[in-house]
């Protein structure tokens, strides 16, 4: 694992969020997006 002590990270915020971040919750709040009840459910619809 590579160590990060010293380094001088700076963490950049986006004020605005981006068109596709704002379609997708736009569809979550209109249930337009499939909801899984466990990560197996979602493995296999991906893999179909």
């Amino acid at each position: 694992m590579a160590k990060a002590s010293g380094a001088n990270l700076k963490i950049k915020q986006d004020k605005e969020l981006s068109k596709s971040l704002k379609q997708t919750i736009k569809e979550v709040r209109q249930g337009k997006v499939e909801k899984f009840k466990d990560f197996e459910s979602y493995k296999k619809a991906m893999d179909s």
